[in-house]
C-alpha cells in the first residue's frame, strides 16, 4: 500500500456526510480514519483520506467495490469495512451468468443532457430518468441547443410532465449557456446537499 500526498482532501468536500458519520462509533471516529474509492483497478483502489490519496490492494476480505464508496480505514490505511451506501448505479453483467456489475455508488445528482433537436427523444429521457431514479439519486434533465430549435416549449413541457417535481434547465448559445449552466450547477448542488442533511 502506497500513500501519496496530494492537495488537501477534505471529508465534505469529497461527499461526506451524516449517512455516514452515523454509521461510526466513538472508537472508529477516533481511532480509524475514512476513505473514498476514487479510482478502481483490477489489483488496487485509488482512495482519496483526508491524509492524502492511497494506492490500497485490493483483497478476497473485501466485498465488492465501486468508485464513490466510503471505506474504513485504521491508521496505517488497511481497509477495515464498507460504509452503507445511500446510492447505488449497477447493471446486469454481461454474459450468461446472473451478475451484478456495480457501475457508481453514493452519487447525489445525475445529470441527464439531451440536445433539443432531430435527437430529442422523450422515450430514452424516461428510460434514462428510471435508472437514476433506482439508483436512489436525485435526477437533474438539461436540454440543449434551445437557440437551434423552434420547439423549445413543448420539448421542456413534454420532460416536465414525466415529473413535476423533476428540476431541468434549457441552454441556449455558448456564452449565455456557460454562464447559466454554471449558476445552474451551484443552485442544484447546493438543494442536494440540503436534502441530504
Amino acid at each position: 500500500m502506497a500513500e501519496r500526498m496530494a492537495s488537501e482532501f477534505r471529508r465534505e468536500g469529497l461527499g461526506w456526510g451524516p449517512h455516514f458519520q452515523q454509521q461510526l462509533s466513538l472508537q472508529e471516529y477516533e481511532q480509524c480514519r475514512p476513505g473514498r474509492i476514487l479510482q478502481q483497478h483490477k489489483s488496487q483502489l485509488q482512495v482519496a483520506t483526508e491524509a492524502g490519496l492511497i494506492d490500497l490492494p485490493v483483497s478476497s476480505t473485501m466485498p465488492a467495490v465501486v468508485v464513490g464508496d466510503w471505506l474504513l480505514l485504521d491508521n496505517e490505511g488497511h481497509y477495515l469495512r464498507l460504509l452503507d451506501r445511500f446510492s447505488l448505479f449497477s447493471r446486469k453483467a454481461a454474459g450468461s451468468k446472473v451478475q451484478t456489475q456495480l457501475i457508481a455508488a453514493n452519487v447525489d445528482t445525475a445529470f441527464v443532457v439531451t440536445s433539443i433537436n432531430q435527437e430529442f427523444n422523450l422515450s430514452r429521457i424516461e428510460r434514462y430518468l428510471t435508472l437514476v431514479h433506482e439508483a436512489g439519486v436525485e435526477p437533474v434533465v438539461v436540454l440543449t441547443k434551445a437557440d437551434l430549435s423552434d420547439d423549445v416549449e413543448s420539448c421542456t413541457k413534454a420532460v416536465q410532465s414525466l415529473d413535476p417535481r423533476l428540476m431541468g434547465a434549457t441552454l441556449a448559445e455558448k456564452r449565455s449557456r456557460d454562464k447559466a449552466l454554471g449558476k445552474f450547477y451551484r443552485t442544484v448542488l447546493s438543494e442536494s446537499r440540503r436534502r441530504k442533511l
